[in-house]
């Protein structure tokens, strides 16, 4: 695609430009950052469905004059930017960059590329989008046809494919040059996904924790007050019980989202009480150890016998999800969901620290990056390129001033809290992200889909009622053996 720079400056943020409101109406992408932005529908997992853990899978067209030009140019002119430690092209290069962005954030993208070229005359940058839904399979078709793009965007849940595959660069050699690249900037978990024997393939934009998102105002009515840092599990359940009211159409519900044996089920429902879902290296499930099998009966429990979450039929009924609606006290969401809230709830809420549970203080972080692919013709240009883009500046530009991301890197945060799109308590998040949102127990190696797609319906009959909570764990155990075995090589 072209960019275009300049936009009418009447089609701002300010006047009669565009809200806040107007801008994520048109933007949609809830899920941009964190969790999986491109996961596929073998990838986006029942878990991610029910709490909102995972990306919105949509994202309408927007028109264009979202973003004044001149805020933009000024913004840009003020940020630090680093200075390349690669030499530049000596002659014109271009770089194809793979994306899914809808047509808002395209806008965003424009004006960074645009300034990228007036301070790297010889690079020129062309973005290549594909729906998300089609990402997957279209670059990897195109790997194995040796006609990738230079630059990938890349998720959590499947970058090991490519890596295992051999078809990204490692990174190291041009961190290493880049002496002001500063790799202890990144958030303690944001990294974690993109290394493979030793070295680094991917960067990533964004890494975002799971948190605890609640209605005030549901609160209050219910004469709970609001959680604390101090809040473990079971005043979670405690709450989620006694919030729980109605029926039908005046149903409220404690708590949206029932827990499912997948992406971020050991480190957000399991650790906390000693449970583990899968070990270390993904190569063998241990849902069947009774630490793993207490907890998950733990969290079923006011499902099963008290109402507390919506069901399915719920959730279909409802015909979106329960916690935006206003029709749920609380939910377990990724930072990510914190966009598409500020759009579409019509109530007072806020984000919470995650609760402590009996054994440890645990909650995933998950995210997405930008890769070199191997068949890049001028990875010195791409890396020019990259360095500037996931630098804090470019993390500032793109993800901190738009409240559109969970930024990597912890320098960009002051940024976004000091926004006008930080929700309240966005500060916890990063207090999660320096102390206990971990990557462990997230599922990321390349069995993943089919764990997922063999564990789900297993869980489907708990939640009909039809399996007990221990059987449907052993079972999972004996189902998910083989499949397991292809992630030892």
């Amino acid at each position: 695609m072209s960019h275009e720079f300049g936009t009418p400056a009447s089609s701002g943020r300010s006047g009669s430009g565009t809200s806040r409101r107007n801008f994520l109406k048109y933007s949609s992408i809830a899920g941009l950052a964190g969790a999986g932005l491109f996961t596929t529908a073998a990838c986006g997992t029942a878990q991610q469905q029910q709490t909102g853990a995972g990306p919105s899978t949509t994202a309408p067209s927007a028109p264009s004059g979202l973003y004044n030009a001149e805020d933009a140019k000024a913004m840009l002119a003020k940020l630090e930017w680093p200075t390349t430690a690669i030499p530049e092209p000596t002659e014109p290069v271009t770089i194809t960059i793979a994306s899914t962005w809808p047509a808002s954030l395209l806008e965003r993208q424009g004006q960074f590329d645009e300034f990228f070229m007036s301070r790297h005359p010889n690079i020129k940058i062309v973005t290549e989008v594909t729906p998300f839904a089609d990402y997957l399979q279209k670059y990897l078709t195109q790997m194995a046809g040796g006609s990738a793009p230079d630059i990938m965007v890349v998720t959590y849940g499947w970058v090991q494919q490519f890596l295992r595959a051999g078809w990204f660069l490692p990174l190291d050699d041009y961190i290493a040059k880049q002496t002001d690249f500063d790799i202890d900037d990144f958030t303690k978990p944001a990294l974690t996904f993109y290394q493979n024997d030793g070295k680094l393939y991917s960067i990533p934009y964004d890494c975002g924790p799971l948190m605890l998102f609640y209605n005030k105002e549901i609160f209050a009515k219910g004469g709970v007050p609001a959680p604390t840092a101090d809040w473990t599990l079971d005043d979670l359940k405690a709450a989620g019980l006694k919030l729980t009211s109605g029926s039908g159409r005046d149903k409220i519900f404690g708590l949206n989202g029932v827990p499912y044996p997948d992406g971020f089920f050991s480190a957000n429902y399991l650790a906390p009480f000693g449970g583990r879902y899968l070990n270390d290296d993904e190569t063998s499930c241990l849902l069947g150890e009774q630490a793993a099998i207490d907890a998950a009966k733990w969290w079923m429990d006011p499902f099963l016998n008290n109402g507390m979450m919506p069901t399915d039929a719920d959730s279909k009924a409802l015909g979106a999800d329960a916690f935006t609606l206003g029709r749920a006290a609380m939910a377990i969401q990724g930072t990510w969901a914190a966009s598409g809230l500020i759009e579409q709830a019509e109530f007072d809420w806020a984000i919470a620290p995650y609760p402590k549970g009996p054994k440890r203080h645990t909650t995933a972080a998950a995210g997405s990056g930008y890769s070199i692919t191997k068949q890049c013709q001028n990875p010195d240009a791409a890396w020019i390129y990259l360095n500037e883009y996931l630098s804090s500046a470019g993390q500032q530009f793109m993800w901190a001033s738009t409240g559109l991301g969970s930024p990597s890197r912890a320098s960009a945060w002051d940024a976004y809290l000091t926004s006008e799109y930080a929700p309240e308590g966005a500060k916890f998040a990063l207090d999660a992200l320096t102390s206990y949102a971990t990557t462990e127990g997230v599922n990321f190696a390349p069995a993943t889909p089919k764990v997922d797609a063999t564990s789900r319906p297993i869980w489907d009959e708990v939640l009909g009622g039809n399996k007990s909570v221990e059987d449907a764990c052993n079972e999972i155990v004996q189902k998910l053996t083989p499949i397991l075995a292809q992630n030892r090589s």
